[in-house]
């Protein structure tokens, strides 16, 4: 039988895998104590060849199971220990609050800030990379930004144009009066689907005009109920100044 172990080293011990490892020095124990044939010493050592776990480990697992009566519970593989962070987590929300402001005010915050803003509350200086390794552990990613489109910025007439356009509804529907809305739409003369089915041996010989040809535009009147009947103009639209509104 080969002498290997199967088992990967510095893989963590499982709850069952650290009861095995009891119940194996528990029997060593009974051996030593009662059988005159079996010949052990070391019991810790034993149990070590015996499972393929290291006598260091061994040990720990069995004081920690004559200390407390239970099995030493699972560790994450890896230097896992916990240091204390030269940042106190009382000032996490702080820090939220702060870079959150900052995004309101369409201002963009980086470490430098955050330096800026520790410096006065803890009385010191903090490194760059210490700052930015708490902020990834608080959830925050240093990222680009996103531009601003400029189809969102709106001038100030045109907003009192639309302002003023609200109003006179309101007041009109006030008054009594029916209001009757239009409904614009074009269509150039050229318009088409762009895709069409073709034989593998002729090939797409079908071509659309390079132009868009003639704008036909449709104006349709329409109440809150519907559409309205024989309220339907249909014209060609010309190159002149000037459009349906002035007809």
């Amino acid at each position: 039988m080969s002498d290997k172990v199967f088992r990967k080293k510095g893989k963590p011990l499982s709850i069952d895998e650290k009861s095995m490892v009891i119940q194996v020095f528990q029997q060593c124990n009974k051996e030593r104590e009662q059988s005159s044939e079996v010949q052990t010493r070391d019991a810790h050592s034993r149990t070590a060849n015996y499972t393929g776990v290291g006598r260091r480990q061994v040990v720990e697992i069995i004081k920690h199971f004559k200390e407390t009566g239970n099995v030493l519970p699972s560790t994450i593989a890896g230097n896992r220990t916990v240091h204390r962070t030269n940042i106190p987590p009382t000032i996490e929300e702080y820090i939220r609050q702060f870079v959150f402001g900052k995004h309101l005010k369409g201002e963009v915050c980086n470490s430098n800030h955050i330096q800026d803003i520790l410096k006065e509350i803890l009385k010191r200086e903090l490194p760059l990379r210490t700052i930015q390794n708490h902020l990834d552990r608080m959830g925050f990613s240093y990222s680009r930004t996103r531009k601003k489109p400029r189809s969102l910025r709106e001038k100030l007439y045109v907003r009192q144009q639309r302002h003023s356009y609200l109003y006179n509804i309101r007041n009109f529907r006030n008054l009594g009066y029916k209001l009757v809305y239009l409904d614009e739409s074009f269509l150039h003369h050229y318009h088409g689907f762009q895709f069409s089915w073709f034989s593998e041996t002729e090939g797409d010989y079908l071509e659309r005009p390079a132009g868009k040809g003639r704008r036909w535009c449709f104006i349709h009147a329409m109440l809150k109920t519907g559409l309205i009947a024989n309220a339907l103009y249909i014209f060609e639209a010309k190159k002149s100044t000037g459009d349906y509104h002035n007809m």
